[in-house]
């Protein structure tokens, strides 16, 4: 009976390290396909990654776009401000050059060619204020379309960056 006892022990031994042995090449082949899922994500992580950083270089480079936008409308304005000070500023020139012609007129008949000029220097002001106005109104409308634009595009962007943020988050869940 010790010889058979030794044989079912010897046979038992085998069995126990056959499914040891199987059980070894199931954990490793485990193992390596966890660790090549690992590296699939890892290179998504880092692919991702740089398509993160790309579209924060291309949104600091459009904050520093609208900044540009922003102080030209500052300039614009201040300019804007100052060319309408100068209006005013030749409309009283005006009003007080007509006075003075009208109360020369009142003394003094031989006048008349003076007052002509004047006339004709009022017209001139008056040609050049419509002048700047069309120009005024051509350089609001230019700004008002770029303006659109840039909203339009900037809301593009955004648009796009959420996209890719969904896109992203997607493909990581």
């Amino acid at each position: 009976m010790t010889d058979q006892n030794e044989t079912n022990i010897n046979t038992d031994e085998k069995n126990i390290k056959a499914s040891q042995n199987d059980n070894v090449d199931i954990l490793k082949k485990k193992n390596q396909d966890l660790q090549e899922l690992l590296t699939k994500v890892m290179d998504l992580l880092k692919e991702k990654t740089n398509v993160c950083l790309n579209l924060e270089k291309q949104n600091s480079a459009l904050n520093l776009q609208i900044l540009s936008l922003k102080d030209i409308v500052a300039i614009t304005k201040n300019l804007l401000g100052i060319r309408n000070v100068e209006v005013e500023n030749m409309q009283k020139d005006l009003t007080s050059l007509q006075d003075k012609i009208n109360a020369e007129k009142e003394r003094h008949n031989k006048m008349i060619e003076s007052i002509t000029n004047a006339n004709k220097l009022n017209e001139d002001i008056k040609g050049e204020y419509q002048n700047q106005m069309i120009l005024f109104l051509e350089l609001r409308d230019k700004y008002n379309e770029k303006v659109l634009l840039l909203n339009q595009e900037n809301q593009n962007l955004k648009n796009e960056i959420e996209n890719l943020k969904l896109q992203i988050n997607n493909q990581i869940n």
